[in-house]
């Protein structure tokens, strides 16, 4: 695999470290067979460009928050965490490789077609590598956004890979998933655009979800997580192999599009 040679030369940004803490094994310098733990399964849940005073546990008045808070109250709160950078996909590209844009070379998101690398490359490995060489089943939910076509699998995760900035409601496993559930079809009204370019419609800005909650793209995301955490917990508890899963969702980065029954609340 690609990781490999981008680590024999020393490149492997935060990975390498991970891989060091997880590898650690009885007779090792400073670890006995009392100390040992079972490997720590992780879940990280990632909204996208979440204003940080809209959430109460920082202080965050104009939204309820209760699930977030309720997560704050019974771990650890950071108050002192920032973002690499204020771009969606160098972030994310951070994120995955443990390494800052200037060092990983993803510094714009690839829509903008500014010039830049549209693609992550390999010289800096996913961690989802790291995981998976101490034995992590390593899973990826939602949205990714990382380059432009190379998706989650090419970084060692298993999932589906859902293109773009924002949420693919047209995407056939959405479709197929409300088809099952009986639950009407994604349609929006009272949309809020930019003005039209070269005879097409401006870029969406805001809009009102014609469907119950339920049934909107965010709670399909949720399902898939619930299901693919089972499925991760099942193996866990049969054979003892730990798991990493990312779930991302897609909002509330805009465009800003929300059932009614939220909107005229």
């Amino acid at each position: 695999r690609s990781h490999r040679g981008a680590r024999s030369r020393g490149r492997d940004g935060g990975t390498g470290r991970l891989t060091r803490l997880l590898a650690r094994q009885p007779g090792d310098s400073g670890v006995s067979t009392e100390s040992m733990e079972p490997p720590a399964n992780i879940v990280l849940l990632m909204t996208d460009q979440h204003r940080v005073d809209t959430i109460g546990c920082y202080g965050g008045a104009a939204c309820e928050t209760p699930a977030l808070d309720a997560l704050a109250s019974a771990g650890t709160r950071f108050d002192a965490a920032f973002t690499p950078t204020a771009i969606c996909g160098p972030t994310r590209a951070s994120l995955v490789t443990g390494v800052l844009p200037f060092r990983h070379g993803l510094v714009a998101n690839a829509e903008l077609g500014a010039g830049q690398a549209r693609e992550l490359g390999d010289t800096y490995p996913s961690f989802a590598w790291a995981l998976r060489d101490v034995g992590y089943r390593v899973h990826h939910v939602g949205k990714w956004h990382v380059g432009a076509k190379r998706g989650p699998e090419a970084f060692g995760f298993e999932g589906v890979h859902y293109d773009g900035w924002e949420n693919p409601v047209e995407h056939p496993t959405y479709s197929a998933w409300l088809a099952e559930r009986g639950l009407p079809p994604f349609r929006l009204s009272d949309e809020v655009r930019l003005p039209a370019h070269d005879g097409k419609p401006g870029r969406l800005l805001a809009g009102i979800v014609e469907q119950p909650t339920e049934a909107t793209f965010d709670a399909f995301l949720a399902d898939q997580a619930i299901d693919q955490l089972r499925d991760l917990a099942e193996t866990w508890h049969t054979s003892r192999q730990p798991f990493y899963l990312g779930v991302h969702w897609f909002g509330p980065h805009l465009p800003y599009c929300i059932p009614r029954e939220w909107f005229e609340r």
